[in-house]
């Protein structure tokens, strides 16, 4: 995948929301019961649903089709939705910038330049999307999304100081390979972990960033295998929809600045907390 991000060194930690139950009395025939409390990322995940499909009036019906799919989609995945960053605003020449605990992405309004992301602890990140350079991007809520022949990428900043490119599988026609060029500053590699994440090591050895292992999911929320490869300045993330049968799929990574997390004994960053890289 290229600099122009998305998940994601990362590995992914589940976090576990206990909800405690409360007794109800019975309800008569008169009186409706009380209506099933929604959780924050469902609540999340409608907004954006509806923002979507105001945004896309006046795009012509495929476009517009293509783009509500892809917002839907990710809307159905837990935590997406609430996790984009709501503090984006509009520049004069179309892109948006977002800036979250001391991180600042840019989005291009269109895919020809490339994401651009400046850190507090390491030099600014550049990553290039897997979309044709003249697809411009719809912003709906803080989310840029790309509409391709089968699916859309889609860019964000978390709340949380992360940037995350999605890549959104309409179908088995949809490619399964998504190359994204990334560009570290002062001369930055990128470096294959074995848990499956991508750092992004300085001329030193040091970490400054890096991907979290990647994910996807089927339409039923179905795990589907996934992982990087490594070449230059590109990380590939592969998806094998051999044998998925709900479409679409979503795969997101997520980039993340190495200052978020906490160091194992073989010096590779384990992310707090759910993280994915980002994808291109």
């Amino acid at each position: 995948m290229r600099p122009t991000i998305t998940g994601l060194a990362a590995l992914v930690a589940a976090t576990t929301i206990a909800i405690g139950a409360v007794a109800v009395p019975p309800t008569s025939a008169e009186e409706p019961a009380p209506p099933t409390p929604q959780s924050a990322e469902t609540d999340a995940g409608a907004t954006l649903a509806t923002s979507a499909e105001q945004a896309v009036e006046g795009l012509t019906p495929s476009a517009a089709n293509t783009i509500v799919q892809a917002v839907d989609a990710l809307a159905a995945v837990d935590g997406l939705a609430e996790s984009v960053a709501d503090n984006t605003s509009a520049r004069s020449d179309g892109s948006t910038v977002t800036s979250a605990n001391g991180v600042t992405v840019v989005a291009p309004a269109n895919a020809g330049d490339p994401v651009a992301i400046a850190t507090p602890s390491g030099p600014p990140v550049t990553m290039e999307l897997p979309v044709p350079a003249a697809t411009a991007a719809t912003v709906i809520d803080g989310l840029s999304v790309y509409p391709t022949r089968h699916g859309a990428v889609t860019q964000s900043a978390t709340d949380t100081g992360g940037s995350r490119t999605s890549f959104v599988l309409n179908d088995a026609n949809a490619p399964t390979s998504y190359p994204v060029d990334i560009q570290a500053g002062d001369g930055g590699s990128l470096v294959l972990e074995p848990d499956g994440s991508v750092t992004i090591r300085n001329p030193d050895g040091s970490v400054s960033s890096g991907l979290a292992a990647p994910w996807a999911k089927d339409a039923d929320q179905n795990p589907v295998p996934t992982h990087y490869t490594v070449e230059g300045n590109t990380v590939t993330q592969h998806i094998d929809t051999t044998n998925v049968t709900a479409w679409p799929v979503v795969a997101d990574p997520f980039w993340t600045s190495f200052s978020r997390y906490t160091r194992c004994s073989l010096g590779v960053g384990v992310p707090i907390g759910a993280a994915w890289a980002f994808v291109a």
